[in-house]
């Protein structure tokens, strides 16, 4: 309206394009929730620090040019370094109001959490707390142990709430995630959708298309590096519905930084980093499928333990939690989800029924309080 006001004043408002045009602009701007604004001002106040930082240079720089005296030229710099650096370093340092929202978060329901729940009420049971922004949740298995499977669920449960998703498979082509989604969504069996379907399979088939290309799950195939994998985080957090979690499907097939490191340890644990960094950076929980090492079927007992994943330490280190995988020896859709670390809450354990037919896990109907400890 000022702008409108403003053209029309000056008679101006044909020259810029009419009165339609003007109101148009503001078709392209998103949604304003706290989450964008708190991100916009992110970007606005990081670009004037930056600023500040290319201005104090640039006045050391004619500072040392002007004055004669080396002693003066430093002695000014150190001056302007110290004033920028206050402007620039800005630190929360109340501690009552710290203290304050720790309180808050504590009493905060489970059902109002700010972490993702994966909707399989026997793991929403144990990872707890939820994985929240900034957390990274590791999911480990052998090749073939549902670590995809369970990923892509979660992803989805976050997707179904109106978050955006963002998810990298390393593994798997855009195609075979869609058709993964619309099994599990759906309930439908490949083999069951190509030997014909009833009337009332076909509409629900239908609803589960409909609804999954609804919503805000995007797919990345290939190895991306992190830094490919950051912008792409930055581009659909920008959007209306924000960005709700990524999904890194799995870790040890990502693409290292250039340069960075020569031995495949070395580009697992520079990755592992990243992706914490990235969480952090766009306040987001990361989920991340790993690969454990053969060592865990060496063993008489084959539960896995965090010193079981594959070609780096590190990987333990920068998780909040872990979330291990395996199948009971006594059938193939009965798996033990085993939580082996919890930063900020219990471990625990808890089963689940894997309907491998349309990738789907559920908690047993007899899983009630789940497994113990």
């Amino acid at each position: 309206m000022t702008v409108k006001n403003e053209l029309q004043r000056t008679g101006k408002m044909e020259a810029a394009g009419g009165v339609g045009y003007v109101a148009g602009l503001l078709d392209g701007i998103p949604t304003v929730t706290p989450e964008t604004l708190a991100r916009w001002e992110k970007v606005v106040r990081d670009g004037a620090k930056l600023r500040r930082v290319k201005d104090a240079a640039a006045i050391m720089a004619r500072v040392a040019e002007d004055t004669g005296n080396s002693a003066d030229a430093l002695d000014e710099a150190r001056r302007l370094l110290d004033e920028t650096e206050r402007h620039v370093l800005s630190f929360d340092i109340d501690s009552a109001a710290g203290v304050r929202e720790a309180h808050r978060n504590l009493l905060t329901p489970a059902s109002e959490a700010r972490g993702i729940r994966t909707g399989i009420p026997g793991l929403d049971r144990i990872l707890r707390p939820s994985p929240a922004p900034g957390n990274v949740l590791i999911i480990a298995a052998r090749p073939g142990g549902g670590k995809s499977a369970i990923a892509a669920q979660i992803a989805e449960n976050v997707a179904r709430s109106g978050k955006g998703v963002l998810f990298v498979s390393a593994e798997m082509t855009r195609s075979e995630i869609h058709e993964r989604r619309i099994l599990c969504e759906s309930g439908l069996s490949v083999e069951r959708i190509r030997r014909g379907l009833s009337l009332k399979d076909a509409r629900a088939l239908n609803e589960a298309v409909e609804a999954i290309a609804a919503r805000p799950f995007y797919v990345i195939e290939g190895t991306p590096t992190p830094t490919e994998i950051r912008a792409q985080a930055r581009m659909v957090a920008g959007r209306a519905h924000g960005l709700g979690v990524v999904v890194v499907d799995y870790l040890q097939l990502l693409a290292p930084a250039a340069g960075k490191f020569q031995t495949r340890e070395g580009n697992v644990s520079e990755t592992s980093r990243a992706l914490k960094g990235l969480g952090g950076a766009l306040s987001v929980p990361v989920v991340a499928c790993c690969q454990l090492n053969r060592d865990v079927e060496k063993r008489e007992n084959s539960e896995p333990r965090k010193s079981d994943l594959r070609e780096s330490g590190s990987l333990e280190q920068d998780a909040h939690q872990i979330l291990f995988l395996h199948r009971g020896e006594d059938s193939s859709e009965r798996v033990i989800a085993v939580l082996g670390k919890n930063r900020n809450g219990a471990e625990g354990r808890t089963e689940l029924r894997f309907r491998g037919e349309v990738f789907r896990f559920e908690s047993p109907a007899h899983e009630g309080e789940g497994l113990a400890a």
